[in-house]
């Protein structure tokens, strides 16, 4: 892990607060902006109904694949995934715990939320 990182948190599906359909929208086209910025993150945090955007059948998965690929390090939330039921269907990055995700945005220079 860098010293200096910038770490994305996702803690909903959407993007902003009201209308579920463009926040939807609104977060699809933020994730797939950011891929433009090589370099930018170092890892991205999913929690609660943020980890449904890593599982298969996800509308965002083309553009968490391209973060990966970028070298970004996608972590999910274990217990999101098992209260939801979708552990099984991790399609992108990996399974995390409260610890590692505590020590990331611990170590995090700054932390962007959507």
């Amino acid at each position: 892990m860098t010293e200096h990182q910038t770490v994305l948190f996702v803690s909903s599906e959407g993007m902003g607060r009201g209308d579920e359909e463009l926040g939807a929208t609104l977060m699809a086209t933020f994730l797939d902006t950011l891929s433009q910025f090589n370099g930018l993150l170092s890892h991205a945090i999913f929690v609660n109904a943020g980890a449904k955007l890593t599982v298969a059948g996800s509308p965002v998965l083309e553009q968490l694949r391209q973060l990966e690929q970028l070298g970004v390090k996608l972590l999910t939330c274990g217990t999101c995934l098992s209260y939801f039921n979708i552990k099984d269907e991790l399609a992108v990055g990996s399974v995390s715990n409260m610890v590692a995700i505590i020590e990331t945005l611990s170590k995090a220079e700054r932390i962007i939320r959507p």
